[in-house]
């Protein structure tokens, strides 16, 4: 037995089911749903050793979202384990942007180090194979709840800096002392343990989510499927020539805050901008200071019991012992 998956493109999931006319003609199923022409003729054109051959439909949503191929290509790729597990021969065929979701599903399995041995052809008729390219930074990778912490934590280290360059330049902290360098270790260790901390597990999640763009990624996947792959393509294919043009086009069709809410953005950056101001404000730092006296810790009220407290602890304090006078004999 030998299975053939076939993965439409863009949008071809839209097409209308069986029993349903359009414009007074019979439906004629799509190409990669059993019982079309095509399926038709390529079981008449193919063998397999106890002369059956089935054919899957892989369906997918068909939205012209990278987001969707690649969600469809971990769906996909959870079908190969299927066959890889009954150890059955399969050829993978996709049109459009159905190839697309295939390259995806083999650059997953390429990441989990999966050879898939049991395929044995893929191939991909007029796919417009679209190279993306990651943010350089990690900051703009983030989303946005990360970001904020991202910011906070950093936020924390430079706060400390900034107060550590301060006392340097007042003379108040020196640092040829011992002690006082010992002091500053310490304390840059304390504040830039969060951004070390959050940089790590940013940096983890990041390379496990964005795999598919890591060189050594592609470079396996290309060494384990490229010998089994076979490419279509037509000179007058629309979505191909479209991008082999734009290769050489820098087109910028919205400005880079395009949908980016603005609130967003202030919910990123409001904490740590409130600190630097109250950083570089003294009256409100004296103002902060004054209501937490007055009104959270109440020092006026502590200071009749805390007199009375050190009063009661002089009185309870032994008298010391005077020496006895000496009597006449």
């Amino acid at each position: 037995m030998a299975t053939i998956i076939t993965v439409h493109g863009t949008f071809a999931h839209t097409a209308s089911p069986p029993g349903v006319e359009l414009a007074g003609a019979a439906y004629a199923a799509p190409w990669w749903q059993p019982g079309s022409a095509f399926d038709r003729e390529l079981r008449a054109l193919l063998d397999s050793p106890d002369g059956r051959i089935d054919t899957i439909a892989f369906t997918w949503s068909g939205a012209n979202s990278e987001t969707e191929r690649r969600k469809a290509g971990a769906e996909l790729l959870d079908k190969l384990h299927e066959l890889e597990a009954r150890s059955e021969p399969y050829v993978l065929i996709g049109h459009s942007h159905g190839g697309s979701v295939i390259s995806y599903a083999l650059l997953l399995a390429a990441a989990r180090h999966e050879k898939l041995p049991r395929l044995q052809r893929w191939l991909t008729v007029g796919t417009p194979f679209v190279e993306l390219r990651k943010e350089r930074f990690l900051f703009l990778r983030l989303p946005l709840l990360m970001k904020a912490a991202f910011v906070a934590s950093l936020m924390l280290l430079i706060m400390f800096v900034v107060a550590t360059l301060g006392d340097i330049m007042n003379d108040t902290t020196t640092l040829n002392e011992a002690e006082a360098l010992s002091r500053l270790g310490v304390g840059f260790g304390l504040t830039a343990l969060p951004f070390i901390v959050f940089l790590l597990i940013a940096g983890f999640f990041d390379r496990s989510q964005l795999f598919a763009y890591r060189r050594s990624t592609r470079q396996r996947a290309s060494e384990t499927f490229s010998p089994r792959w076979f490419a279509l393509t037509h000179e007058a294919d629309e979505a191909v020539r479209g991008l082999a043009t734009l290769r050489s086009t820098r087109l910028q069709l919205f400005d880079k805050g395009f949908a980016v809410p603005a609130l967003s953005i202030v919910a990123v950056f409001l904490l740590p901008l409130a600190y630097v101001a109250l950083l570089f404000w003294p009256p409100a730092m004296v103002g902060i200071a004054e209501y937490l006296r007055d009104n959270v810790y109440k020092v006026a009220e502590l200071a009749p019991a805390d007199a009375a407290t050190s009063a009661r602890t002089v009185n309870r304090q032994p008298t010391s012992a005077q020496p006895a006078a000496p009597t006449a004999s």
